[in-house]
């Protein structure tokens, strides 16, 4: 199964995110790294856009990693070439059911530069672990999509 959507852009091994959840059937590589620098106060990871094969991938972290804001610096498609699937449930109510987490859209804004879209990332009953670094069993992640942020 195809991980990288570029051949010539590969993750850096030593700061990798590596996937626990669901390990065993779904291995661990998803393509992002973790950010540190020390003019952060937080460490970030860096992501390219989920291919249709690494959407639960992509989800799997946001759980794992406690991600609590995504941020999209594309579109799907920009001028006719796909720039990444369309991962998160587009529409407010719907929930997205992956093998190992259920993503939900429960609520938008939206204004001219970007949406915000409210998510619930919660863990599968089949999943429930006693990890404590998979628990609590739900993560509330703020989705921002820009459409213009270069000028």
């Amino acid at each position: 199964m195809v991980k990288n959507r570029y051949s010539d852009v590969v993750c850096t091994d030593s700061t990798r995110v590596k996937l626990k959840l669901g390990e065993k059937e779904y291995g661990d590589y998803i393509h992002a790294n973790f950010v540190n620098s020390p003019l952060l106060t937080t460490k970030f990871i860096c992501t390219q856009g989920p291919l249709q094969s690494t959407i639960h991938d992509f989800w799997r972290m946001i759980f794992q990693e406690r991600i609590e804001n995504v941020l999209m610096l594309c579109k799907p498609c920009e001028d006719g070439r796909p720039k990444c699937s369309v991962y998160w449930p587009e529409t407010v109510g719907k929930c997205d059911v992956l093998p190992t987490v259920q993503v939900k859209n429960t609520g938008e804004e939206a204004d001219e530069f970007a949406t915000t879209t409210s998510l619930m990332v919660e863990l599968n009953p089949a999943y429930a672990v006693s990890d404590s670094e998979l628990t609590p069993e739900q993560r509330k992640p703020l989705f921002l999509r820009l459409f213009r942020w270069t000028t």
